[in-house]
């Protein structure tokens, strides 16, 4: 049960919460005052980043940058669907690397 309660919200609810929101609200927000675009893709990347502080400076460059893919992505697209499925991907892959040591 703890299982699957992570998978669903650690791998699935939590990616699409934080895509609504960032990719999402945020960064449409941002991009029409003077930071523009590229700009509110790097302020919500900080911001996501920021979101994480648990983890060491290497993991949050690593999230800074899948930020600022994930940015680009909703920007290219203009759906968050493709940000929202790139995130819980890497989530599920996060998660099935610390349940079955893969990676």
């Amino acid at each position: 049960l703890v299982v699957a309660i992570r998978i669903l919200a650690i791998g699935i609810a939590g990616p699409i919460a934080e895509e609504l929101a960032f990719r999402g609200i945020a960064l449409w927000r941002l991009r029409t005052m003077r930071l523009g675009t590229a700009g509110a893709v790097v302020v919500t990347s900080l911001l996501w980043t920021a979101l994480h502080f648990q983890y060491e400076p290497a993991v949050l460059a690593q999230i800074f940058l899948d930020g600022l893919v994930l940015g680009a992505a909703r920007v290219r697209t203009g759906s968050l669907g493709a940000p929202i499925a790139m995130h819980v991907t890497g989530n599920l892959f996060s998660i099935a690397e610390s349940l079955f040591g893969l990676g």
